[in-house]
């Protein structure tokens, strides 16, 4: 176990010759209610998504909800609709927040045997891979016309009402006063100050302790990408010879 964690030993299906470990452990995040319910995952391939997670923890119990981050760290403003269409996904490994309806679920998870294999892609659930995969985020790539003119329409009407906020603001009243927003004495700013740079050093020596815990890992997660690849790439090529060959293949 390492820095506290629990290793998990999983392939990407059956046919896999290549395994991975993935690193778990309960969330730890001061005043957060969360903690007993949420398990985290370091170390997670970028071809595991949430079905790759669902299908390993499938015998933990019911999952709420999975949020996949490029690195950990506290939850950031969400997203509008087309900040995140875009937004091109990175292919890095990653680190998973998988919050259980139950905490028990979370129990079960960290007594799961580290020697057995587990597979994120299952004959139930599998996940689209090689040419299938391809032709999928091709065919996604683009939203079609009326998604796209909602998504900006519903952006820009949000930038238009902030707008008109913060022009209410500098304007003057019936009256004719004028909103000054009030600053607040040095004396009194200081120790809030000096707050937001401890929890800044103690986030930052965190993420520290948590990128030094990824270096270790370089090697292996380069390597099991590239074989990962590999195997993929010539799953593809048996697959398209054989492919042409039906298509020589005349008995009459």
């Amino acid at each position: 176990m390492a820095a506290g964690f629990h290793t998990l030993k999983v392939s990407f299906d059956e046919s896999s010759t290549n395994g991975h470990t993935l690193f778990i452990k309960r969330q730890n995040v001061k005043n957060d209610p969360k903690n007993d319910y949420t398990l985290f995952v370091v170390n997670l391939p970028p071809y595991c998504g949430k079905i790759g997670l669902e299908n390993i923890f499938s015998e933990c119990g019911e999952i709420k909800s999975i949020l996949i981050k490029d690195q950990p760290g506290p939850d950031e403003a969400e997203k509008t609709d087309i900040i995140k269409w875009l937004n091109k996904e990175k292919y890095i490994f990653k680190v998973a927040y998988i919050l259980f309806k139950e905490t028990e679920s979370v129990e079960t998870a960290l007594e799961m045997s580290s020697a057995v294999v587990r597979y994120m892609s299952t004959e139930s659930r599998p996940i689209l891979s090689g040419i299938k995969k391809w032709i999928h985020e091709y065919k996604n790539r683009y939203p079609n016309e009326s998604t796209m003119q909602l998504i900006i329409d519903t952006y820009m009407k949000d930038f238009d009402q902030n707008n008109i906020k913060k022009k209410d603001n500098n304007e003057p009243n019936d009256e004719g006063w004028t909103t000054i927003p009030v600053k607040k004495s040095a004396s009194t700013e200081k120790p809030k100050i000096t707050r937001k740079m401890k929890k800044k050093e103690k986030k930052e020596r965190i993420e520290k302790e948590l990128m030094n815990f990824y270096v270790f890992q370089q090697r292996e997660i380069k390597r099991d990408q590239i074989a990962e690849l590999r195997r993929k790439f010539e799953e593809d090529k048996k697959r398209i010879a054989m492919l042409r060959q039906q298509r020589k293949f005349k008995p009459f």
